[in-house]
């Protein structure tokens, strides 16, 4: 008799329910807002909603989407025994409990053990590495833990009790990856960083996501976690990019995070802050483009540079456009592109519509070039551009957050360039004059560095 009740109670309603559902998609969702304030917020308690996404988030709970709500809050720890309290108070007094808190202590040679060892009743648990590494600590947090997200607390920060909650709302979407807020600076400088919604092409330019993200873990498993960037502290801003570059996507909440503004703080003891570090310009991946003509002297010196040139090979993509229409000279430079060293390389072939049709030629190459590249900075070269092998480097030096384009003696035809700016440009004009109109270009002097290089 049981079992007949809980048949009527429990399988009818949602047999209705699906019943009125497909018939509500049919006629294309009319008063969508009310019908999920209905099934949501009314029926939702009695009986509660199926796992579906549904893109409107104000009237339903992140629990109707979320099968595993597990959150690990990881808090790496070198010699901040003084400030670890506070911050693990903080993830105490979550408004959501977090599943796992764990703190890593990093060589610490102050009382970090003794401090934690007073939270362990209350399920904080402790680990010893000895890394002195900030990107090891986490990854070895997130191997000593299992929840399904993770968040990484710096242990002089602190977090609002309603963070973790606000957080996981908004990974009610399954594409979601990465969850962050503002940033609220307190004791040496006081304001808040509001910081942007997410967009794609400015996340390659500078990094708007704090290191206190909540994260999907399987996301952080898919490129193995955080990586060790010489001459560089954004760790997390590199480990931001390869995650979005696999099309997962990132959410701002309406939350925030407490940022302790010390003398000690990382930002404020880094001696070096370049741009090309911070956003490790040698490591990211590059794609190498070039457009040919059918010159076979002026490949065997093309060649010859590029093996020399100092550009990570390893992250590399090689994109060659071949505009001669000759047969032979596509069979080696198939071959010659064969043997180089490079993560992906792609050739097409361009028949020329006219003799005399170069900067046609030119543009059909740029439209392939912004179909087939899949990296955010790109290295075009001329092949009868003769360059020093760390061309790249001085390239990068110039590169800031605001420039788009990065040329040699003003020539297109050995800079460093954005896909993003590239794929703005009006197919109709000149590439260089648009870059320019824009101001988003800078320009290394190349002849200057030879001279300089001489007198040395």
């Amino acid at each position: 008799m049981q079992k007949f009740i809980n048949t009527i109670r429990w399988h009818l309603p949602y047999k209705l329910f699906g019943f009125i559902k497909k018939h509500w998609i049919k006629a294309d969702k009319p008063c969508e807002r009310f019908v999920l304030f209905v099934r949501h917020r009314l029926l939702g308690t009695l009986w509660p909603a199926e796992t579906i996404f549904c893109p409107d988030s104000r009237f339903i709970q992140p629990k109707a989407f979320l099968s595993d709500l597990s959150v690990a809050v990881i808090i790496p720890c070198h010699n901040y025994a003084h400030f670890l309290p506070e911050a693990i108070e903080s993830v105490l007094n979550q408004t959501f409990k977090p599943t796992e808190i764990l703190i890593v202590d990093d060589d610490s040679d102050d009382n970090t053990a003794e401090i934690a060892s007073t939270f362990s009743d209350r399920g904080v648990r402790y680990i010893k590495c000895n890394h002195r590494n900030l990107a090891k600590a986490r990854n070895e947090g997130a191997e000593n833990t299992s929840s399904a997200f993770l968040l990484f607390l710096d242990a002089d920060d602190i977090l609002p009790s309603h963070y973790i909650k606000r957080c996981l709302k908004q990974m009610q979407d399954p594409s979601v990856a990465i969850v962050y807020g503002n940033m609220k600076h307190f004791e040496n400088e006081r304001f808040i960083w509001r910081t942007s919604e997410f967009k794609l092409d400015r996340i390659e330019r500078t990094n708007f996501i704090s290191s206190h993200a909540l994260i999907r873990r399987k996301a952080f498993d898919m490129v193995d976690g955080y990586k060790t960037i010489p001459d560089s502290i954004a760790e997390d801003w590199d480990f931001y990019r390869r995650v979005l570059r696999l099309r997962w996507k990132a959410k701002k909440a309406r939350t925030y995070v407490k940022y302790r503004v010390h003398d000690k703080s990382m930002t404020n003891t880094s001696t070096r802050r370049r741009y090309m570090d911070d956003a490790s310009l040698k490591i990211q991946p590059l794609t190498i483009f070039t457009i040919f003509s059918g010159d076979h002297k002026k490949l065997d010196s093309y060649i010859h540079q590029l093996k020399t040139v100092n550009i990570n090979k390893d992250h590399s993509r090689i994109i060659f456009v071949d505009t001669s229409g000759d047969k032979s000279f596509e069979t080696r430079l198939k071959d010659e592109l064969s043997k180089l060293k490079s993560k992906k390389t792609t050739y097409t072939r361009l028949y020329t519509i006219k003799k005399s049709s170069r900067k046609l030629n030119e543009l059909r190459a740029i439209s392939v070039l912004i179909n087939s590249c899949d990296t955010e900075l790109i290295f075009m070269v001329g092949e009868d551009t003769t360059y020093e092998s760390d061309i790249a480097e001085k390239l990068f030096e110039k590169m800031d957050s605001n420039v788009s384009a990065v040329l040699s003696d003003n020539n297109i035809n050995l800079c460093l360039l954005r896909l993003s700016a590239l794929k703005n440009v009006h197919p109709g004009e000149d590439i260089l004059e648009q870059l320019k109109r824009r101001g988003h270009v800078k320009k290394l002097d190349i002849t200057r560095h030879k001279s300089q290089a001489t007198k040395k």
